[in-house]
């Protein structure tokens, strides 16, 4: 069996975090890590947790998504 696509999610609408998540979850080739409701959480967890890729919301509170990649390309790069 193939190991799964480690994932954190940064959402901050909570419905669509609830949504995405479920969505994941379903495949069977992905495993979500973690969740983050903004950009800062996104690159605190990106640090700590390693994933393998990152599905970043562009529009959040704290750091918006393009700050965040930014962050996260330059101290932890990740496909985002």
């Amino acid at each position: 069996m193939a190991q799964k696509l480690k994932t954190l999610l940064a959402e901050d609408s909570s419905l669509m975090r609830v949504i995405i998540s479920d969505i994941i979850r379903s495949e069977p080739d992905l495993e979500l890590l973690d969740t983050a409701d903004n950009g800062r959480e996104a690159f605190e967890k990106t640090c700590s947790l390693d994933p393998d890729v990152v599905i970043l919301d562009m529009v959040m509170g704290e750091y918006d998504g393009i700050y965040a990649l930014k962050k996260i390309i330059s101290h932890h790069p990740k496909p985002v």
